[in-house]
């Protein structure tokens, strides 16, 4: 019939096996199921479930698995999924194929507007995060966060951005029984005209006020340096503090000591010109 039939064989004497070194090869280890040992030893097993690597030595690099030319996990674009456990994360990493997301800690991740990369922990003190670790060389630029944005959509290309463009956000979020609700945004904008070599920009602080919901821009330092909060009106200075609460001051100055200089006035030699103090 053309067929060629074997015992099952095992582990320690696989049924295709070598002249010399017999417990070495490949065997029945089940129902449709082949496993291939070395040294007696199983280390490959395939069937329905797929294929399960628990240790193959390279002797020539010590790895366990060494794999010397690229590796491209589904090629065609279907909707594969692709998983890595660790001892206590059965979704330690996890590439989402229908989805389009790589989520280290779990399957259940948030993408609220298309975040191809989320971080999730469950249970126990494990605080979540992301940590960034830079050991030498000896350097005055520690680790980096990097934000980058081109109005170009194709990947490696190039298009000015404007201003009034979002560079990056940092939004922070808290769960109201039903929902992620924002609370706090740190954002940095395009801050007037890019040119090449240039682009100057703004940082904008804002929290989202009780009982109204919706975040609420409250202090920006603008690329000139000046500081605004509670308003995005230049009013000649390099501070400007705009409110309307019918209780709060402007500023409050709060010093240690019955005696103190609340606030000092130089010129532009450094020399003291005026100064407001208080005697208790």
């Amino acid at each position: 019939s053309g067929k060629v039939l074997a015992a099952n064989g095992g582990a320690g004497l696989p049924s295709h096996s070598f002249s010399g070194d017999t417990n070495t090869g490949m065997f029945r280890r089940g129902a449709d199921q082949i496993g291939f040992s070395s040294g007696g030893t199983e280390f490959v097993a395939m069937g329905s479930f797929g294929v399960a690597v628990d240790k193959m030595t390279n002797k020539s690099s010590g790895a366990t698995i060494d794999i010397q030319a690229p590796v491209t996990f589904n090629d065609n674009g279907a909707n594969v999924d692709f998983r890595v456990a660790s001892s206590g994360n059965a979704s330690m990493l996890f590439v989402d194929g229908g989805n389009d997301v790589v989520s280290i800690g779990t399957q259940s991740f948030d993408a609220r507007v298309g975040q191809p990369f989320c971080i999730t922990t469950g249970g126990g003190t494990d605080r979540g995060g992301m940590s960034i670790s830079a050991y030498g060389p000896a350097s005055s630029s520690g680790p980096l966060f990097e934000f980058n944005v081109s109005r170009n959509t194709s990947p490696g290309s190039h298009t000015v951005v404007v201003d009034g463009d979002a560079l990056g956000t940092i939004i922070m979020r808290g769960d109201d029984g039903d929902e992620f609700v924002d609370c706090a945004f740190i954002e940095c904008q395009v801050d007037g005209t890019p040119g090449n070599g240039d682009m100057p920009g703004r940082l904008k602080f804002g929290t989202s006020p009780d009982g109204t919901g919706g975040m609420q821009e409250r202090m920006r330092i603008g690329q000139n340096g000046i500081v605004q909060i509670n308003t995005t009106t230049f009013n000649a200075g390099m501070l400007n503090i705009n409110y309307t609460h019918p209780t709060f001051c402007g500023i409050q100055l709060t010093p240690t000591a019955t005696t103190a200089t609340q606030m000092r006035f130089n010129n532009s030699g450094g020399t003291i010109v005026g100064t407001i103090t208080s005697n208790g």
